[in-house]
């Protein structure tokens, strides 16, 4: 990957700083840097540490070989990736607070004042989008979880209302379309969809837009999902026949088996390293898990009751998959950023101590090396899962619970498992 953001970050601001390292950030008297210093030190702690945090692959990561270059055009994307760096950094020093609020408030002030003009630029408006993104992962990562929903709209309302002119006055390609002129354009679609898709897993919602749109951009390595991206586009149609249906149907019976063959047949086309191949095995894995989820909850009562049992023990051997996937990906490497969605889907259902340790102890590794507020609520609302469970089967009864109960329980909002 070439290092041209590493070059413009460096004849934009200087050269890098001693206090690099994510260890040297709490030493003392660095609270007492001036706040441009700190602004400056939270960019490059984005691209040197947080970035990589947050991609599959180091060859392939658009948060730094697209966003860094988007963000010297852009103060709202420019902020935004400051304030979700110095929100990161807050956790280690205190002192980073403040400047994660300034720059998300500045941040949101651009992006108000260009949301109001026509759209005449596609790439000024690609930049806007991204900071909305940028800002709905910010508020993840540290804890917000009522808040990211408001940028995602905000990020659909933007993409959907894109209506760019050329010199001529004549209007171009509209919405999704337009985004797709352009390598960024196409990045953002994607993270887009990502946390769109990701998100009515939990939510239970269907996606704010048609994943149509990803078809032509299924192929390739995604900075977020390798080579699994079309994963998305079945885990989206689940989701759009569960708010669909309301009722047991043999068309939906139909629907969901037709689903159920077309990813036990999926597996990527495009070549790539094997555990970015496994990565996405544990996506379809975990995509199924979600299927059959779906069918117990409609078809447990009336003329399709019969075949719950067969779609238990079909839950059962997705989740082992699953786990043989994700245990393929090393322990602490890049790609093992992409894993929360499957191991908790599969956390979810396993009933099997060995399973549940394995689960345990990966997401508590993944959330000791990245500090991701949603990584550890995921992890904790499996660990109460687990425990009222064991503790209802050890006392005879036989209650049906679900990791939905704990999310709706907590009351924080929802849970994006990204």
């Amino acid at each position: 990957m070439s290092d041209l953001p590493s070059k413009l970050l460096e004849a934009a601001l200087g050269p890098p700083q001693p206090t690099l390292l994510t260890h040297d950030w709490d030493c003392p008297g660095f609270s007492k840097d001036s706040e441009p210093q700190k602004r400056r030190h939270a960019m490059r702690y984005y691209i040197t540490v947080l970035a990589d945090y947050l991609t599959i692959s180091k060859q392939r990561n658009s948060f730094t070989s697209a966003f860094v270059p988007m963000a010297i055009e852009s103060p709202a994307l420019a902020n935004a990736l400051i304030a979700y760096s110095a929100d990161h950094l807050s956790d280690i020093n205190e002192s980073y607070s403040s400047t994660s609020v300034r720059a998300r408030s500045q941040s949101l002030t651009t992006l108000a004042s260009n949301i109001t003009g026509q759209c005449s630029d596609i790439a000024s408006r690609e930049a806007d989008v991204a900071a909305s993104l940028v800002l709905l992962t910010s508020e993840v990562c540290h804890g917000n979880y009522a808040a990211w929903y408001h940028h995602l709209v905000g990020a659909k309302n933007m993409i959907l209302s894109t209506n760019p002119v050329d010199h001529s006055g004549d209007a171009v390609q509209k919405g999704t379309d337009a985004f797709k002129s352009s390598p960024e354009g196409r990045w953002v679609l994607r993270n887009f969809a990502y946390h769109d898709i990701l998100g009515t897993v939990t939510m239970e919602t269907a996606p704010l837009i048609d994943a149509s749109y990803l078809q032509d951009m299924k192929d390739g390595i995604d900075t977020y999902l390798g080579v699994a991206v079309e994963i998305l586009i079945y885990i989206s149609r689940i989701s759009t026949l569960a708010t669909e249906t309301s009722q047991n149907s043999s068309n939906f019976l139909e629907d969901c088996l037709r689903l159920e063959q077309q990813l036990l047949t999926w597996h990527p086309s495009t070549p790539s390293p094997p555990e970015l191949v496994q990565v996405a095995l544990g996506y379809r894995s975990a995509a199924l898990i979600y299927l059959y989820r779906l069918i117990r909850l409609r078809c447990s009562e009336g003329p399709y009751s019969t075949l719950i049992e067969g779609f238990e023990a079909k839950i059962s051997r997705s989740v082992t998959e699953t786990l043989t996937h994700t245990s393929a990906v090393p322990v602490g490497d890049v790609p093992e950023s992409a894993l929360l969605f499957p191991l908790f889907i599969a956390g979810g259902e396993c009933n099997d101590n060995q399973e549940m340790e394995a689960i345990r102890n990966r997401l508590h590794g993944m959330s000791t090396k990245r500090r991701f507020h949603n990584i550890i609520r995921a992890l904790d609302i499996l660990e109460s899962l687990w425990e009222t469970r064991n503790r209802l089967v050890g006392q005879g009864l036989g209650v049906c619970i679900d990791w939905k109960d704990f999310v709706s329980v907590q009351g924080e909002g929802g849970l994006l498992l990204t």
